[in-house]
């Protein structure tokens, strides 16, 4: 097993406030031309955005595919706390918003990123959009690659491109050379896209800019030039869902049937000329039944699925645990609903969903086949102690900490080990 190092950080407030605001008039009328009033209804004020959420898109930058670890929002999604070392000395969580410890010699790399994890947050919450819906834009001989890496959602009516900057200054309700030279940047694309591709998608560009002074609130300026057209949005957000979904119940059953059967789905709905047709055609075990829907909410236990997994003991979430170092457990897992949208494949509750996101102090029941335990558990949790539970060729324990839930439906935290569970040799 690899050796790993963890570094102990502060545990982040559970929401940031962010200050959203038009660049200028002009921009306000750009967005009211292509924007229902219902989205724009709250700008300007002030929005609140799920801090685990916006751990993870700072840490986008990282996203490259092809690479190991960081090939998709899923795998970039599982280093989430990654995030908090490298704000650490740099940014600080203060007053449920984000400001920096010093405004002057701020690391550049930086700023783009926490600019990059405010705009996505933003424009996220702007369209019901979450860590599912998101995907990186092909690069063809014809279409640029944006500054972000050519990032793009759906949702369901219109497709969303980001183009995200951010900056360090002193005041962040002014607008120095650095912030109008990033709005310049983002305007220079506009002469890119056609009317008629205006009418089927939108291009957000954000910059999310904060300071040092200690009664400052994260801002995020709107800009908006146009963006590509991609198709049906529709089809767009539902495979994006739908294949999130399954990295997550691949990641967590590799051999399950359910795992199987939503890899055929997807190759089905990709092939298929009318996708549509699909829809309310429920996935199917080996034996021709359907997979159980239900889930801790509705029947008071857990969901099958789930069964010889480690699991929330008072909640409809299960997962994993992995033994980071000797001293703490990761936890990454799914909120039961999950298994329950994918089964039945009903399109309309797939494209629909979200869930409310927070950090809530769990109890799980940690589940680890034997000879993984024996592997991974055994230098740091006693093999004989009366809290470790062994049957049926699993090893079973409770272990409490704060757990991360996303709106697109991901779990994860860390379980600190008791001291006296570990061993001294």
């Amino acid at each position: 097993m690899a050796r790993t190092v963890t570094i102990p950080v502060a545990a982040p407030p559970d929401t940031l406030r962010v200050d959203v605001a038009f660049y200028d008039e002009d921009e306000q009328a750009a967005f009211e031309k292509v924007l229902p009033s219902d989205i724009l209804k709250d700008i300007p004020g002030e929005m609140v955005i799920p801090t685990p959420d916006f751990c993870t898109y700072y840490l986008y930058y990282k996203l490259r595919e092809g690479v190991r670890g960081y090939g998709s929002h899923n795998e970039v999604a599982d280093k989430w706390q990654f995030a908090l070392g490298e704000l650490d000395g740099q940014i600080e969580f203060a007053d449920g918003t984000i400001r920096l410890t010093h405004a002057e010699g701020t690391n550049r790399g930086t700023s783009e990123r926490f600019g990059e994890a405010i705009g996505l947050s933003v424009a996220s919450q702007l369209h019901n959009i979450h860590g599912g819906d998101w995907k990186r834009i092909p690069e063809t001989n014809t279409r640029k690659i944006f500054d972000f890496n050519g990032l793009i959602a759906s949702d369901g009516q219109q497709f969303v491109q980001l183009e995200a900057k951010g900056s360090s200054v002193e005041d962040n309700q002014r607008k120095p050379s650095t912030v109008s030279n990033h709005k310049r940047s983002i305007k220079a694309k506009k002469s890119e896209a056609t009317p008629a591709e205006r009418t089927e998608s939108v291009l957000y560009g954000t910059i999310g800019v904060i300071d040092d002074r200690p009664v400052s609130t994260a801002r995020c300026w709107l800009v908006d030039p146009p963006a590509d057209a991609f198709g049906d949005p529709q089809r767009f957000r539902l495979l994006s869902r739908l294949e999130y979904i399954a990295h997550y119940i691949s990641y967590l059953g590799q051999r399950s049937q359910l795992a199987a059967a939503l890899q055929t789905r997807l190759a089905a709905l990709h092939a298929a000329k009318e996708y549509t047709d699909l829809d309310g055609i429920a996935l199917r075990t080996g034996n021709d039944e359907e997979f159980t829907t239900e889930t801790f909410d509705q029947a008071g236990k857990h969901n099958p699925w789930f069964g010889s997994k480690s699991v929330v003991t008072d909640g409809p979430a299960g997962g994993h645990v992995y033994a980071a170092n000797d001293e703490v457990l990761l936890f990454i897992g799914i909120r039961e609903q999950l298994v329950a949208y994918a089964a039945p494949q009903d399109f309309d509750q797939i494209l629909k969903y979200t869930f409310p996101a927070g950090v809530m102090e769990k109890t799980v029941q940690c589940v680890v086949s034997r000879a993984r335990f024996k592997r991974d558990f055994a230098l740091y949790v006693g093999l004989q102690r009366e809290e470790i539970e062994a049957s049926a060729g699993y090893f079973r324990f409770l272990l409490s900490g704060h757990l991360y839930y996303c709106q697109s439906g991901l779990v994860f935290g860390v379980l600190p080990i008791p001291e006296a569970w570990r061993t001294t040799s």
